[in-house]
């Protein structure tokens, strides 16, 4: 596993796109709210041929320029990865993975999403991947996590 994030990389190593899918980690961050569920999932893919991108900061700074490169980074990420987990932590509220959910759905990106139903948004996440022929979501991170693994297993 190659890991990338906004402050030890570019968006994507320079890897042909043959070798390693890109596996971009989308989800509840929220100022510390959400757990640390990158880490899991970082350590969960460790001994898979893939490139991890993984957004989260434990020195996240909000001012606008660092904003803008953030999001930037991500988009880019985002953009090229063939694969993107997605988990709604329900202690947030998690806007921003809303909206790139819904970016993913029209780019008719491979995802997985994992969604307990606490989340105060799950009949909406729900409903939007029934509608559109994605799986339900998962309801735990380690389901989730086996899907991206069978996943990268039959590239």
């Amino acid at each position: 596993m190659i890991l990338c994030t906004p402050d030890l990389s570019p968006p994507r190593p320079k890897v042909r796109k043959s070798e390693m899918d890109c596996v971009f980690l989308a989800g509840s961050i929220e100022d510390g709210k959400a757990e640390l569920w990158q880490d899991k999932a970082v350590d969960y893919l460790y001994n898979y041929r893939c490139i991890v991108c993984n957004p989260r900061k434990d020195d996240w700074n909000p001012n606008a320029t660092e904003e803008a490169k953030q999001i930037k980074w991500e988009q880019e990420c985002l953009s090229v990865s063939e694969i993107i987990l997605f988990y709604f932590d329900p202690n947030t509220i998690s806007p921003i993975t809303l909206l790139e959910l819904g970016m993913a759905i029209g780019q008719k990106k491979k995802i997985v999403v994992v969604c307990k139903s606490e989340y105060f948004r799950y009949t909406n996440v729900l409903e939007t991947l029934k509608f559109h022929g994605y799986d339900p979501p998962f309801d735990t991170l380690e389901k989730g996590l086996i899907k991206v693994c069978e996943l990268l297993s039959h590239r």
